[in-house]
């Protein structure tokens, strides 16, 4: 770890899909895939408070189950410094939904997009977000999220939300 903190990628996935470059990454995911130094849930991680400067959490919030919002939301926000930098990425529902009626969109990626792959317990989509409802649910558990700037294709209409912002309280 550096002296500005650990830099964290919840829910890293599948080889091939981990923020990148590795060396500066630490790789959390429920899976022990090979390059994941931390297998646990997102609502049990093995960190000091506040040891983290950066979490990323890219194709993950779709994944935690509503009822466990208040757990999962809390623990990364115990574990990200106050100030520290969080950012990810989560499908566009309004895109998709759009796409689809106007049959730019396959049955089956439509299908994915909302719901994940659905082949085990987190690779299911519980909830989607629009990107009102994104900045309201990072705000109600302490992270300002305020950059859309890096979402894919036009900015009233892109196809993820890449998100990015602070911690500005702990809880």
């Amino acid at each position: 770890m550096s002296s500005q903190g650990l830099k964290l990628d919840i829910g890293s996935g599948e080889p091939g899909w981990q923020k990148l470059p590795l060396n500066e990454w630490v790789h959390l995911d429920i899976v022990d895939w090979p390059h994941v130094e931390i297998v646990t849930d997102f609502s049990s991680i093995p960190l000091l408070d506040g040891q983290c400067s950066e979490i990323w959490l890219g194709d993950v919030i779709e994944h935690v189950p509503v009822w466990k919002h208040a757990e999962v939301f809390k623990e990364w926000n115990r574990v990200l410094a106050l100030g520290g930098k969080v950012s990810g990425q989560t499908p566009n529902p309004e895109r998709c939904m759009r796409d689809w009626a106007a049959k730019r969109m396959s049955d089956h990626d439509f299908m994915g997009a909302l719901y994940g792959k659905g082949t085990s317990p987190w690779e299911v989509h519980y909830l989607t977000y629009s990107k009102e409802m994104l900045k309201e649910k990072m705000l109600e558990y302490g992270f300002q999220i305020d950059d859309f700037s890096a979402s894919p294709g036009p900015a009233d209409y892109p196809w993820w939300w890449c998100f990015s912002g602070k911690k500005v309280r702990d809880l």
